[in-house]
C-alpha cells in the first residue's frame, strides 16, 4: 500500500528484460497492474504506457 507509483517505475524500468529475454507476456501482465493503479498522468505513466507498446509489437498478447 502507499508504493503504487514506485510500482510503475519499476515495470517501466524492466523493459529491456522483458523485450530482450522474450517475456513480453509477462511485462504486459505487471504493466497493465500497475497502470490500472495509476490513473493519474505521470511520466511514469507515460513511460510504461511506452513499454506497453513496444512489448505489444513484440507479440507479448497470448
Amino acid at each position: 500500500p502507499g508504493e503504487a507509483l514506485a510500482g510503475l517505475r519499476l515495470a517501466g524500468s524492466l523493459w529491456f528484460h522483458w523485450y530482450a529475454c522474450g517475456a513480453p507476456g509477462e511485462g504486459l501482465h505487471w504493466l497493465e497492474r500497475a497502470l490500472d493503479a495509476n490513473p493519474e498522468p505521470t511520466l511514469e505513466r507515460a513511460r510504461a504506457l511506452w513499454v506497453a507498446a513496444l512489448l505489444l509489437t513484440a507479440g507479448g498478447e497470448d
